[in-house]
């Protein structure tokens, strides 16, 4: 039989990858939706710790005043958790300040579409309870306002009173 011969394709050293993780996030030439962030809790740099992001989704420029208070009760709630407060050194939080176009998130079996930032959505997969973003959309705003290193978990908040969430590549719940 015929044997293919290994061919290295070249390396790459851990200077190069430490230069690539330092790198500034890129600057879109699109608008967008990202106004701000805030380091809310800071335990050190990102190379050390888990760093959570979270943002909203569904909440309007006049909006931002609920977003940063319901955004402060999420951070209170995982703070207050047993596991978190025991942990709580090993842990980076950052707010990402993100404005839709329209309050709310999707929510099909009511007939309630929304055109917001991260498109998330209620119901997705037909299970009632389960939420969606677009993961692509989410990631690339939390690029936007943090290095690769940056953004261990990503924590989507639907702006909706009615009870949801998911896990996955992006997490999400409702507020």
């Amino acid at each position: 039989g015929l044997h293919a011969a290994a061919i290295p394709l070249g390396s790459i050293g851990i200077g190069q990858i430490q230069q690539l993780l330092q790198r500034k996030p890129r600057q879109s030439a699109q608008a967008s939706p990202v106004i701000g962030s805030e380091l809310v809790v800071n335990n050190g740099p990102s190379s050390k710790r888990l760093d959570i992001v979270i943002m909203g989704d569904g909440y309007t420029s006049a909006e931002m005043g609920k977003w940063r208070s319901d955004a402060q009760k999420v951070v209170n709630g995982l703070m207050s958790d047993p596991l978190f407060a025991a942990n709580a050194r090993a842990f980076n939080i950052r707010r990402v300040d993100v404005v839709s176009a329209q309050s709310g998130i999707d929510d099909p079996p009511y007939n309630i579409y929304r055109n917001t930032a991260l498109n998330a959505t209620m119901a997705c997969s037909g299970i009632d309870r389960l939420v969606c973003a677009d993961s692509n959309l989410a990631y690339d705003a939390a690029a936007q306002v943090t290095t690769a290193d940056g953004r261990d978990v990503i924590l989507v908040v639907g702006n909706t009173t009615r009870y949801g969430g998911g896990g996955g590549y992006i997490a999400t719940m409702t507020m």
